[in-house]
């Protein structure tokens, strides 16, 4: 089976997977990944994870032309330029809808382009499919017919749940739910594993904020600030964008810095005495929202929808 492999982190997971799938019999003709060591795969197209997002195609297809996309399949995925645009708030925030839109649209056909001409038999996702090339390329294989598989990582637990389309989930998961909807379990039920989870974070002396998010604020240190803004300024000054990022950077710093503004909408304490229902916003960027929340994407429409459908006196607090 032709495999193209959408894996960005070159974990040692990802190269053993790549291995087993070749001992199966299987071909992994391209791979959009991070992975440096480009020789250990020659007969792999391996394509840069952030030039796939920006739009620059591999060393390999450096030449090729594809046909620009036609209004057919452009109307044919009109829902998707939609969720696109919004996607593009991370990475392409300075680029105003018309370059959003010319930007899709060179992906769009340079996609298309490559799906047809190497005719994958499936395609693997290491995650539901968010930056821009990636979802592209998962709704281009539905319609298309390609088979899809996503690997979705639950935090902390270090198990999988795998689906075929991230907008229908897991039917495994869901056929469980509706098999055990009326069983009532102890925490003895749960495997070992699913317990100290379970223990862990019931347990209130412990710190509940999940790994991945102590990893992120040790990262977040003033050296690695530092080395990152000075890789930043160099390859700004190599491309010729200081000047934009410079004046994009001191616009969120002085104007729309995200914690003034919260603090600007913060209201008085809420009162507990009364019965309220509590509504916490989702981070974005994000795949919970983009593309997964589809219309709700937009939160002030989810927060609008949601207040009009409250019984009157009803209250919540965002």
């Amino acid at each position: 089976m032709r495999i193209f492999l959408i894996w960005p982190d070159p974990s040692p997971e990802a190269i053993s997977l790549v291995s087993g799938l070749k001992q199966s019999g299987h071909e992994v003709v391209y791979w959009t990944s991070t992975i440096k060591n480009e020789g250990k795969f020659p007969e792999i197209i391996l394509h840069d994870h952030y030039d796939a997002w920006a739009g620059v195609p591999p060393k390999e297809l450096a030449g090729a032309e594809f046909d620009p996309p036609g209004e057919e399949l452009i109307n044919k995925l009109s829902g998707v330029e939609s969720i696109i645009m919004t996607m593009m708030n991370k990475h392409f925030e300075g680029k105003c809808v018309d370059e959003r839109k010319q930007l899709y649209y060179n992906q769009l056909g340079y996609w298309h382009g490559v799906l047809n001409k190497f005719k994958p038999e499936a395609i693997i996702f290491s995650a539901v499919p968010h930056p821009v090339h990636s979802y592209l390329i998962f709704e281009l294989a539905r319609i298309l017919k390609i088979k899809t598989l996503i690997l979705q990582n639950i935090s902390d637990i270090g198990r999988l749940v795998w689906f075929n389309d991230f907008w229908q989930g897991s039917r495994a998961l869901q056929a469980e739910l509706i098999k055990n909807k009326d069983r009532k379990f102890t925490l003895n039920d749960l495997s070992e594993d699913l317990k100290r989870y379970y223990k862990f974070y019931t347990n209130e002396s412990n710190d509940p904020a999940p790994g991945y998010f102590k990893d992120f604020i040790k990262q977040s240190n003033l050296k690695n600030k530092l080395w990152l803004m000075a890789r930043l300024t160099v390859k700004s000054l190599a491309d010729f964008t200081i000047f934009k990022k410079v004046s994009l950077y001191f616009k969120k710093l002085l104007i729309s810095n995200i914690q003034k503004e919260y603090s600007r909408f913060c209201n008085a304490q809420p009162d507990f005495s009364k019965k309220f229902i509590y509504v916490p916003l989702h981070y974005q960027p994000e795949c919970n929202t983009s593309p997964q929340g589809g219309a709700f994407v937009n939160q002030f429409l989810m927060i609008k929808i949601f207040g009009a459908s409250l019984p009157e006196g009803g209250k919540f607090y965002v």
